[in-house]
Protein backbone atom coordinates (compact mmCIF):
# COMPACT_ATOMS: atom_id res chain seq x y z
CA UNK A 1 0.00 0.00 0.00
CA UNK A 2 1.61 3.15 -1.03
CA UNK A 3 1.89 6.45 1.84
CA UNK A 4 -0.91 8.32 -0.62
CA UNK A 5 -3.07 5.22 -0.12
CA UNK A 6 -2.07 4.88 3.65
CA UNK A 7 -3.04 8.57 3.90
CA UNK A 8 -6.36 8.22 2.65
CA UNK A 9 -7.10 5.41 4.49
CA UNK A 10 -5.97 6.99 7.43
CA UNK A 11 -8.25 9.78 6.05
CA UNK A 12 -11.52 7.25 6.01
CA UNK A 13 -10.55 5.82 9.52
CA UNK A 14 -10.94 8.93 11.07
CA UNK A 15 -14.36 9.73 9.39
CA UNK A 16 -15.80 7.13 9.99
CA UNK A 17 -15.27 7.25 14.02
CA UNK A 18 -15.99 11.36 13.79
CA UNK A 19 -12.52 12.09 14.40
CA UNK A 20 -11.11 13.96 11.42
CA UNK A 21 -9.79 16.64 13.68
CA UNK A 22 -7.28 14.33 14.56
CA UNK A 23 -5.65 13.54 10.49
CA UNK A 24 -3.07 16.05 10.57
CA UNK A 25 -1.75 15.33 14.01
CA UNK A 26 -1.17 11.64 13.73
CA UNK A 27 2.49 10.61 14.02
CA UNK A 28 4.29 7.24 13.91
CA UNK A 29 4.59 5.38 17.15
CA UNK A 30 6.56 2.66 15.70
CA UNK A 31 9.10 3.14 13.49
CA UNK A 32 9.28 -0.36 11.60
CA UNK A 33 6.62 -2.73 11.52
CA UNK A 34 6.41 -4.52 14.55
CA UNK A 35 6.51 -8.76 14.86
CA UNK A 36 3.10 -8.65 17.01
CA UNK A 37 2.82 -12.06 19.55
CA UNK A 38 0.17 -15.00 17.61
CA UNK A 39 -1.69 -14.31 20.58
CA UNK A 40 -2.63 -10.65 20.17
CA UNK A 41 -2.31 -11.51 16.40
CA UNK A 42 -5.20 -13.49 16.74
CA UNK A 43 -7.42 -11.37 18.96
CA UNK A 44 -6.88 -8.60 16.70
CA UNK A 45 -8.42 -9.70 13.73
CA UNK A 46 -11.91 -9.97 12.38
CA UNK A 47 -13.87 -13.16 12.76
CA UNK A 48 -14.07 -14.37 9.81
CA UNK A 49 -10.26 -14.50 9.64
CA UNK A 50 -9.34 -16.46 12.47
CA UNK A 51 -9.01 -19.79 10.30
CA UNK A 52 -6.97 -18.06 7.60
CA UNK A 53 -4.16 -17.08 10.21
CA UNK A 54 -0.84 -18.85 9.35
CA UNK A 55 2.46 -16.95 9.67
CA UNK A 56 3.62 -14.26 11.32
CA UNK A 57 1.86 -10.69 11.76
CA UNK A 58 3.05 -7.46 11.95
CA UNK A 59 1.95 -3.89 13.24
CA UNK A 60 2.00 -0.39 12.48
CA UNK A 61 1.25 2.17 15.49
CA UNK A 62 0.71 5.57 15.11
CA UNK A 63 -1.30 8.24 17.50
CA UNK A 64 -2.39 11.73 17.79
CA UNK A 65 0.70 14.26 18.33
CA UNK A 66 -0.35 15.70 21.34
CA UNK A 67 -0.28 12.05 22.95
CA UNK A 68 2.67 10.87 21.98
CA UNK A 69 4.63 11.94 25.38
CA UNK A 70 2.08 9.68 27.22
CA UNK A 71 2.41 6.82 25.32
CA UNK A 72 6.16 7.16 25.75
CA UNK A 73 5.93 7.77 29.70
CA UNK A 74 3.55 4.61 29.90
CA UNK A 75 1.29 6.63 31.93
CA UNK A 76 -2.45 6.36 31.46
CA UNK A 77 -3.50 10.57 31.41
CA UNK A 78 -4.36 10.05 27.59
CA UNK A 79 -6.68 13.14 26.94
CA UNK A 80 -9.88 12.61 25.67
CA UNK A 81 -10.01 12.43 21.55
CA UNK A 82 -6.74 10.62 21.60
CA UNK A 83 -6.86 8.26 18.40
CA UNK A 84 -4.37 5.12 18.08
CA UNK A 85 -4.52 3.43 14.71
CA UNK A 86 -2.62 -0.20 14.46
CA UNK A 87 -2.40 -1.30 11.26
CA UNK A 88 -1.94 -4.99 11.09
CA UNK A 89 0.17 -6.69 8.00
CA UNK A 90 1.01 -10.41 7.16
CA UNK A 91 4.64 -9.08 5.74
CA UNK A 92 7.78 -7.26 7.84
CA UNK A 93 8.07 -4.93 4.40
CA UNK A 94 5.47 -4.06 1.50
CA UNK A 95 2.20 -5.40 0.60
CA UNK A 96 -0.75 -4.31 1.83
CA UNK A 97 -2.71 -3.98 5.39
CA UNK A 98 -4.92 -7.00 6.66
CA UNK A 99 -6.86 -4.22 8.74
CA UNK A 100 -6.72 -1.75 11.51
CA UNK A 101 -7.60 -1.01 14.63
CA UNK A 102 -8.60 2.28 16.14
CA UNK A 103 -8.69 3.15 19.80
CA UNK A 104 -10.35 6.33 20.39
CA UNK A 105 -10.45 8.37 23.96
CA UNK A 106 -13.69 9.25 24.81
CA UNK A 107 -15.44 11.70 27.90
CA UNK A 108 -15.45 10.11 31.28
CA UNK A 109 -18.59 7.59 31.64
CA UNK A 110 -18.07 6.37 28.03
CA UNK A 111 -16.79 3.19 29.56
CA UNK A 112 -15.45 3.96 33.15
CA UNK A 113 -14.59 0.32 33.74
CA UNK A 114 -12.17 0.51 30.54
CA UNK A 115 -10.60 3.39 30.26
CA UNK A 116 -13.18 5.57 28.41
CA UNK A 117 -12.10 3.92 25.57
CA UNK A 118 -14.23 3.66 22.47
CA UNK A 119 -12.73 0.52 19.73
CA UNK A 120 -12.90 0.53 16.07
CA UNK A 121 -11.67 -2.59 13.65
CA UNK A 122 -11.35 -1.38 10.00
CA UNK A 123 -11.17 -3.28 6.72
CA UNK A 124 -7.86 -3.37 4.91
CA UNK A 125 -8.55 -0.53 3.14
CA UNK A 126 -10.42 1.33 5.43
CA UNK A 127 -14.06 1.96 3.49
CA UNK A 128 -15.89 0.16 5.84
CA UNK A 129 -15.66 -0.11 9.67
CA UNK A 130 -16.52 -3.66 11.04
CA UNK A 131 -17.36 -3.31 14.25
CA UNK A 132 -17.29 0.08 16.56
CA UNK A 133 -17.99 0.78 20.27
CA UNK A 134 -17.38 -0.89 23.28
CA UNK A 135 -15.84 -4.30 21.93
CA UNK A 136 -16.21 -6.66 24.44
CA UNK A 137 -13.14 -8.44 23.41
CA UNK A 138 -11.29 -5.10 22.90
CA UNK A 139 -11.81 -4.00 26.19
CA UNK A 140 -11.30 -7.40 27.77
CA UNK A 141 -7.77 -7.53 26.62
CA UNK A 142 -7.09 -3.71 26.93
CA UNK A 143 -8.02 -4.21 30.76
CA UNK A 144 -4.38 -6.00 31.18
CA UNK A 145 -2.83 -2.47 30.62
CA UNK A 146 -4.57 -0.92 33.20
CA UNK A 147 -1.75 0.62 34.48
CA UNK A 148 -0.53 2.13 31.71
CA UNK A 149 -3.73 3.66 30.26
CA UNK A 150 -5.62 0.65 28.97
CA UNK A 151 -2.78 1.14 25.97
CA UNK A 152 -0.41 -1.91 25.16
CA UNK A 153 3.06 -0.42 24.57
CA UNK A 154 5.02 -3.58 23.56
CA UNK A 155 5.81 -1.85 20.14
CA UNK A 156 7.83 0.97 21.64
CA UNK A 157 11.20 1.34 20.39
CA UNK A 158 12.32 3.35 23.72
CA UNK A 159 15.77 4.76 21.29
CA UNK A 160 13.94 5.92 18.83
CA UNK A 161 11.88 9.33 18.09
CA UNK A 162 8.61 8.72 15.83
CA UNK A 163 8.37 10.34 12.96
CA UNK A 164 5.53 12.09 10.88
CA UNK A 165 2.62 9.76 9.59
CA UNK A 166 2.47 9.65 6.96
CA UNK A 167 4.30 12.29 5.24
CA UNK A 168 7.86 10.60 6.31
CA UNK A 169 9.51 9.21 3.48
CA UNK A 170 10.61 6.58 6.19
CA UNK A 171 7.25 5.31 6.73
CA UNK A 172 5.41 2.50 4.47
CA UNK A 173 3.51 0.71 3.26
Amino acid sequence: MKRTHLTLALFLILVSIGAVPFLASLVAVTQERYLMAPNTAMLCMTPENWYEVHGPRYCEVYITKESLPTIRKGTDDYPVGTVIVKWKFDKKEGGSPELATVMRKMPPGYAEQHGDWEFAVVNSDASQVLARGRIDSCMNCHDDYKTTGYVSREYLNEEREPTDAPQSEKRRP
